[in-house]
């Protein structure tokens, strides 16, 4: 699924703080999960012997 900017937006604007604070702590888990994968992910390949 793939929305504009503007989409988004709008239904941001919608929300109310309480709903707007659980999208931010959803962000912010979604951008620490991702951080910690490529933190693996580099991790693992610095392990690996390279051919």
């Amino acid at each position: 699924m793939s929305l504009t900017k503007e989409e988004i937006h709008m239904m941001l604007y919608h929300l109310n703080d309480e709903q707007i604070i659980k999208v931010y702590n959803y962000i912010l888990l979604l951008q620490r999960e991702k951080h910690a994968a490529s933190s693996m992910k580099a991790d693992h390949q610095q392990r690996s012997p390279k051919q």
